[in-house]
């Protein structure tokens, strides 16, 4: 009767080595992807997390085993954009207080070429 009493032999023998295999791989991907995220800077930070749940299910003396992989990574930094909301909810880049300083251009004339 061959026996399996540590948890590092249980994890390597889950799922035929599938399950070791792919927390390696999982593991290898999301270091890559953290150390892509901080380019090479010492004092940069990137943080994710990988959590391996297993569910066992004992019926007289047989068990059940259900493993899964979960991944954690940071949210990709995106540049912000500031706009204003003008009363009817529509978006403007110009501030609805201030005048425009500059005239409209109408077919590539400014708005007193296209007047005259």
């Amino acid at each position: 009767m061959s026996k399996i009493s540590d948890a590092q032999t249980t994890i390597g023998w889950l799922e035929d080595g599938q399950l070791a295999a792919d927390m390696t791989d999982t593991q290898r991907e999301l270091l890559a992807h953290l150390r892509n995220l901080t380019d090479g800077r010492p004092k940069a930070k990137a943080k994710g997390q990988i959590t391996l749940t297993i569910d066992f299910e004992v019926e007289g003396v047989t068990v059940s085993i259900d493993a899964d992989i979960k991944v954690k990574k940071p949210r990709l930094p995106r540049a912000m954009t500031t706009a204003f909301v003008l009363e009817d909810g529509s978006l403007s880049t110009q501030h609805p207080k201030q005048i425009d300083m500059f005239p409209a251009v109408v077919a590539g004339r400014n708005r007193a070429a296209a007047e005259a």
